[in-house]
């Protein structure tokens, strides 16, 4: 499976009903997040019903921007401006994933959304337990051969290339 642009932390991203943040307060997701929350948890029931019926592995690919938080632009659209509470908020909100995959792999997003570098999704993946890249636990593109069939996943794909 593949699944990107979650966007946990923001105010109109995939993130569980409530969470509690480290100043004691919650944060209490919005109509439209939990509609999303349902229909995420649903999915990953789903993609378990199907692993079972055809006795498949699920490996899962989270393809970037699995966090929002405030790198370049102004917003007021995050749920907490505190990573002690945006990092357990991801994970909580990844685990009916991790939960249901044997193999997890992490790819890095948009430096306005994950930090320079990745670096969130990077820590995101350590906690995890992710696939490694070398020494990393996250990647930027990804060459991924599954049942004999080579994908090559990355968050940004080539620009300016036309087909002639």
């Amino acid at each position: 499976m593949v699944v990107g642009d979650l966007h946990t932390n923001s105010t109109v991203g995939l993130v569980t009903p409530t969470t509690n943040l480290d100043d004691g307060g919650t944060y209490r997701s919005s109509k439209g997040q939990r509609w999303l929350w349902r229909k995420w948890l649903s999915f990953w029931d789903e993609v378990s019903t199907v692993a079972e019926k055809h006795n498949a592995s699920v490996w899962t690919v989270f393809n970037g921007d699995l966090v929002s938080v405030k790198v370049k632009h102004e917003s007021t659209q995050f749920n907490s401006m505190n990573m002690a509470d945006v990092f357990p908020m991801a994970i909580d909100t990844l685990m009916p994933a991790i939960d249901r995959s044997e193999r997890v792999f992490v790819l890095r997003g948009t430096a306005a959304h994950g930090g320079l570098s990745g670096e969130k999704e990077e820590e995101i993946a350590r906690d995890i337990g992710a696939e490694k890249c070398g020494d990393n636990h996250s990647w930027w593109e990804l060459l991924l051969e599954c049942e004999g069939v080579l994908y090559d996943i990355r968050h940004h794909g080539p620009l300016g290339r036309l087909p002639h």
